[in-house]
């Protein structure tokens, strides 16, 4: 008697161990409805390039379905050789064609036992193999461990692990490797899973799996929680795109290479780290990873204790995102001056505005208008460069910048509007909206506009300022002091922490503390040597304090970023709410010299 097959129809002797391998036309659906014509006879050239590849390495076309080949062969390097053959030759048949009339395919490869009948096969090996190449990225090739076993050290090096995947209807985890192609930006962006990125473009960052480096595996639960909230932290920030966690999460954290991860993934920067806990404490270690230059631009430690696991991960991942968004816009920034004005993206000419707004000069100020300009005519809809716009205003203004000032804040308010509007969910939208709050000393709007920004992203660290400018003008000198001290906690690198500095500097002094004043007001000199409100609060300061040199020479470099300005001028220009703290601010003024 006979042992049966699964359909108990067919003996043993029916059954081979082959390399099958399953493609598959990439929106095939999408391609027909745009044009059959052309879509059919593309996709006959690529039939063609299938059956060259297989003869060409010893393989059998088993069947194709239209937009479908399924394939055999006696090994998996021929499998292999016939799989890049075919993905390298099409990539160079759709050089010539635009995006959208590109045919693509995916590859899935797995080593298996099948049932042959007549030239059909059929059984577990087809089934994983088909389930490999519905996986697979857009032009490349995904593989079984089973089948990259096989491989003897052959292309090894051109392949990257993707970690232990969960296949549809298979009981068991599945490790598996891709190979991409050398250029996969030969790939449509909107056939791409996470959308191929022009290296001019917004960048795309992926957090990947930490290693759990305690000895208690029952922490793996810790490690996924702060790697899952960083993730969602990260894509909150509305200034990166952040690649799925089903696609970074998949890879091996023990056997990472950066280059390839980023390929496979499209993503130019990798988060990658461990955590170590240790009785009740822990610590993470965080690396920032620039794939394209397979460089470590960053890398910090943080420590904390296990009393409250919720809290911790708040704390750890509002710590981390701090840390990592600044250092990824640096690198964003740096990559910018490489790239030709000719060649700039509106990714790019954000950037640029983002550096000039830290010089803090009027020419630097109208210049990042000017790009901002720039990035709103080539795309009207990005709403951190409508957020960027409004606080480019909304300083000219401050700073005494502009020729009309009622038009320019009506520019900052209309800016802020349409950030919001062109993305609700934006959290720099809503800082820039409370910026302009400020300015118009409407603080409880103000309050309200950063306390929702924080809401959307509790890691913006300038809306902790906007939130501790409108605490302090309105005389809440310790509630301004402990959200500018929760702020520096959480980042202690901002890009730009002027106006958190500057909040310091006004709750002091409203605070009566002028000795502090005068030590944070230097402080703040430091990073923003042009603020002209920053001399106001040191001359005055000074002067109390006995120091008349000090407060004469304050009121001298006031003078000479504002010329002529005065004590009137000022008045009508102080944002101080409470009588008795603007009336201290010009006495101060008046005792340190500045004319009437």
């Amino acid at each position: 008697m006979h042992s049966t097959s699964l359909d108990n129809t067919l003996p043993v002797k029916a059954r081979r161990l082959v390399a099958v391998m399953c493609a598959d036309v990439v929106g095939y659906a999408r391609l027909m409805q745009r044009d059959e014509v052309a879509t059919h006879a593309r996709i006959k050239d690529v039939a063609a390039v299938i059956m060259q590849c297989i003869e060409e390495n010893g393989g059998r076309l088993v069947k194709s379905m239209g937009d479908g080949f399924l394939m055999e062969f006696g090994s998996v390097s021929s499998a292999i050789s016939s799989g890049v053959s075919i993905q390298k030759k099409i990539a160079g048949q759709n050089v010539r064609l635009g995006n959208e009339d590109r045919v693509v395919l995916r590859i899935g490869l797995h080593v298996g036992d099948v049932i042959v009948d007549g030239d059909d096969i059929f059984g577990d090996g087809v089934i994983v193999a088909s389930r490999l190449e519905g996986l697979a990225e857009p032009g490349s090739i995904l593989m079984s461990q089973s089948a990259y076993g096989h491989l003897n050290g052959q292309i090894t090096n051109q392949l990257v692990s993707m970690g232990n995947v969960e296949l549809k209807n298979i009981d068991r985890p599945m490790a598996v490797w891709q190979w991409l192609p050398e250029n996969s930006e030969t790939v449509p962006a909107d056939q791409h899973v996470s959308g191929v990125q022009h290296q001019s473009s917004k960048p795309s960052v992926a957090v990947l799996r930490f290693l759990n480096l305690s000895s208690n595996e029952g922490q793996e639960y810790l490690v996924r929680g702060i790697c899952d909230d960083l993730q969602s932290s990260l894509s909150k920030s509305q200034l990166f795109r952040v690649v799925a966690r089903n696609s970074s999460f998949s890879f091996d954290p023990n056997a990472v290479n950066p280059q390839q991860v980023g390929r496979a993934l499209n993503a130019r920067y990798i988060v990658q780290g461990s955590v170590r806990t240790a009785g009740q404490r822990i610590r993470v270690n965080a690396t920032l990873v620039d794939t394209t230059l397979a460089t470590e631009i960053w890398s910090d430690k943080f420590d904390g204790e296990l009393e409250d696991v919720f809290d911790l991960q708040d704390q750890m991942t509002a710590a981390l995102t701090a840390a990592i968004i600044p250092e990824i816009t640096l690198a964003e920034i740096e990559r910018t001056r490489k790239v030709r004005v000719g060649d700039l993206s509106a990714w790019d000419h954000y950037l640029r505005s983002v550096q000039l707004m830290q010089k803090m000069t009027v020419s630097s100020n109208r210049e990042a208008i000017a790009h901002l300009q720039t990035v709103l005519d080539l795309d009207a809809d990005f709403s951190s460069a409508w957020a960027m716009l409004s606080r480019c205003h909304v300083t000219a203004v401050y700073q005494l910048w502009g020729e009309n000032e009622d038009e320019e804040l009506q520019i900052a308010k209309n800016a802020a509007r349409r950030a919001i509007e062109t993305d609700p969910t934006n959290p720099l939208a809503y800082d820039a909206k409370a910026a302009v709050h400020v300015f118009c000393r409407q603080f409880p709007e103000a309050i309200l506009s950063a306390q929702t920004a924080l809401k959307l992203d509790p890691s913006l660290t300038s809306a902790y300022s906007s939130l501790a400018s409108a605490l302090a003008f309105t005389g809440q000198s310790k509630e301004a002091l402990e959200i500018c001290f929760q702020a520096d906690h959480i980042s202690p690198r901002d890009l730009d922490r002027s106006q958190r500095q500057m909040a310091i500097v006004i709750a002091n002094f409203v605070g009566g503390n002028y000795e502090t004043t005068k030590q944070e007001c230097q402080r703040c000199i430091l990073i923003k040597p042009n603020w002209f409100g920053v001399y106001t609060f040191l001359a005055a300061s000074c002067a109390f304090l006995g120091e008349a040199e000090q407060s004469k020479a304050a009121i001298s470099r006031l003078l000479e970023i504002i010329p002529q300005y005065t004590r009137t001028k000022h008045k009508e220009r102080m944002w101080l709410q409470r009588e008795i703290d603007r009336q201290k601010l010009l006495e101060g003024l008046e005792m340190a010299g500045l004319p009437k």
